[in-house]
């Protein structure tokens, strides 16, 4: 099985970059296997669709309006995204429901899941908000996570300054954000 991590946003339109910041801590907190692919899509819009049907699970990385208060992460099932009346989530020209639909005209992939933080600013300018920022240990956290809830095999960068933390501590660390304590029901 193949995994497409894709980032995508523009990182001269404030927050519209977070999904490539969020790429570029991930791949940074550990190491991937060959059948995990992380890419920076930018805002390269349909021209993403070949690389969304070459994956057997694609999981983004991007702003998302939900109307909730910036800095919410969001997780959203790809299979509802792309399909008849559901709006636009992404502030994108083209939007990741058009690339979605588009994939799936010829067989896209099996899974898409969609990680997403609320903006607080869609202006021009470089840099995002201090929540969206803070923000960013939490989507790779749950990047992580969802790698990990598809089995893929992946292993904190090592060595690690702070000990033997486990990748998603050692995101938050690295990106000078505070841990929090989690508990798993697995």
């Amino acid at each position: 099985m193949t995994t497409l991590v894709l980032g995508l946003g523009n990182p001269l339109l404030g927050d519209e970059g977070v999904g490539l910041r969020a790429l570029q801590a991930l791949s940074s907190a550990a190491d991937f296997p060959p059948s995990i692919d992380l890419l920076d899509g930018g805002t390269a819009g349909l021209s993403l669709v070949p690389r969304l049907r070459s994956a057997d699970r694609v999981l983004v990385l991007d702003a998302v309006s939900a109307g909730k208060p910036p800095g919410t992460v969001m997780r959203l099932d790809g299979a509802e995204l792309g399909r008849e009346g559901f709006g636009k989530i992404s502030p994108h020209q083209i939007g990741l429901s058009d690339i979605l639909s588009a994939s799936r005209l010829s067989g896209g992939p099996e899974e898409i899941v969609i990680l997403g933080v609320e903006p607080a600013s869609l202006s021009l300018g470089v840099g995002l908000s201090a929540p969206v920022e803070s923000a960013i240990g939490t989507l790779v956290a749950a990047a992580l996570d969802q790698l990990r809830e598809w089995e893929t095999p992946i292993s904190a960068v090592g060595p690690h300054p702070h000990g033997s933390r486990s990748a998603t501590r050692y995101a938050r660390a690295a990106l000078g954000l505070r841990t929090l304590k989690c508990t798993s029901s697995r």
